[in-house]
């Protein structure tokens, strides 16, 4: 009987403690997001060293993704073999982009992936689509969504591999906070070589015929962000403003997520900016208060 009241004595310090785990929590969260002003409609962090939300706001409520849609399209692509060459072919440079792609050309297909991302080239996604199709007989956004289905990214479909919407009402590519951030993670993981190419202001390279090529980054603030590994921009007047990023956080080195969906073509930027500053601050209360998972 005295082993069973202090069995019984422990579950309930157990149960104490953890409820007063979660009041301290909700209480840093209300605190440090919940009061924020931000653009974006759908937001999701999440902290991939703890396998914790940190905060959430319409994360399953699907949404356009606009060229979010790349990094599927990079994971795709990178199923064929690193040393794959890519001969840019009639129909495959069919949109007004500034990227160093010509007809005629034989790249690396490395090479082309990174411009995809860096520069969210829709010719580069067009490029890499089809060679896919061509080593692979089977049709590039088939292959998107079953990896989608094949990652438990179930709120996630595919129509084209760059993102853009067909007409000014529908949006093509569907999507949301929290798939997209678990995309990008799975992205980290699987092409390191390939996202690391996200993280700089300026991506250089050299075309086919050895000319050096220099290519802005969509996300202007890229080097803002201390210990970043990957960023994705996305927007078309359908989708709004969108962007991923994953950064180590400086408070305690843990991989953190950030993604916002449906926000403004510029506000995206000052959200998530905002949000890693309000989420350091939130793990420093944390780490402060000596708040433990029970």
């Amino acid at each position: 009987k005295i082993e069973k009241n202090i069995l019984i004595g422990i579950q309930k310090k157990v149960a104490l403690d953890f409820y007063k785990n979660q009041i301290a929590k909700t209480d840093l969260l209300y605190k440090t997001f919940d009061t924020h002003k931000i653009e974006a409609d759908a937001v999701y962090i999440y902290d991939f060293s703890r396998h914790e939300v940190i905060y959430s706001k319409k994360e399953t409520e699907k949404k356009g993704i606009a060229s979010l849609t790349k990094l599927m399209t990079s994971l795709v692509s990178s199923k064929l073999d690193g040393e794959t060459k890519v001969n840019i072919a009639p129909g495959m440079v069919i949109h007004d982009d500034a990227t160093p792609l010509s007809l005629g050309q034989v790249w690396k297909k490395e090479e082309i992936e990174k411009i995809m991302l860096v520069a969210s080239s829709n010719n580069a996604a067009e490029v890499l689509a089809q060679s896919v199709e061509k080593y692979t007989d089977k049709k590039s956004v088939d292959l998107m969504n079953e990896l989608a289905q094949k990652y438990s990214l179930l709120d996630t479909f595919f129509n084209n591999p760059t993102g853009l919407d067909e007409d000014d009402i529908i949006t093509t590519n569907i999507s949301t906070a929290k798939d997209i951030t678990n995309l990008g993670y799975i992205a980290h993981r699987s092409i390191p070589e390939i996202t690391r190419a996200t993280i700089k202001k300026q991506y250089t390279g050299k075309n086919p015929n050895g000319v050096t090529y220099t290519l802005e980054n969509t996300n202007p603030f890229v080097e803002s962000i201390d210990n970043i590994v990957l960023s994705k921009t996305g927007y078309t007047i359908q989708s709004g403003g969108n962007l991923i990023v994953l950064y180590k956080s400086n408070i305690n080195k843990n991989l953190i997520g950030i993604t916002v969906l449906d926000s403004t073509k510029d506000g995206r930027f000052e959200d998530v900016l905002s949000l890693i500053e309000r989420t350091d601050l939130y793990l420093e209360l944390y780490k402060t208060r000596n708040i433990t998972d029970i």
